[in-house]
């Protein structure tokens, strides 16, 4: 019974997984303040942080760095947790 919770977990992250791929597309498609919208996809923030890299320079870039790193480690602390959770 647990193999078979195991399997469909991780068929629902591989789907999950896909959606990854949607942050660079975002980043670079999609224009001016709709952009937001892929904030939410972690690979949003580094994809933005390459293409503010070439545009920009300065306190953007700087930014960019910043609230994609804070993003990052939330996500990490929430991973953090869950994971210690279901291990006790």
């Amino acid at each position: 019974m647990s193999f078979l919770r195991i399997k469909v977990e991780g068929l629902a992250l591989s789907k999950i997984g896909g959606l990854f791929i949607a942050g660079p597309i975002v980043a670079y498609f999609v224009p001016g303040p709709w952009q937001l919208i892929g904030a939410w996809i972690p690979t949003y923030w580094p994809a933005e942080f390459f293409f503010v890299i070439e545009a920009d320079s300065g306190f953007s870039v700087i930014a960019y760095f910043v609230v994609g790193l804070i993003f990052h480690l939330a996500l990490m602390n929430i991973m953090v947790r869950i994971f210690i959770k279901r291990a006790d």
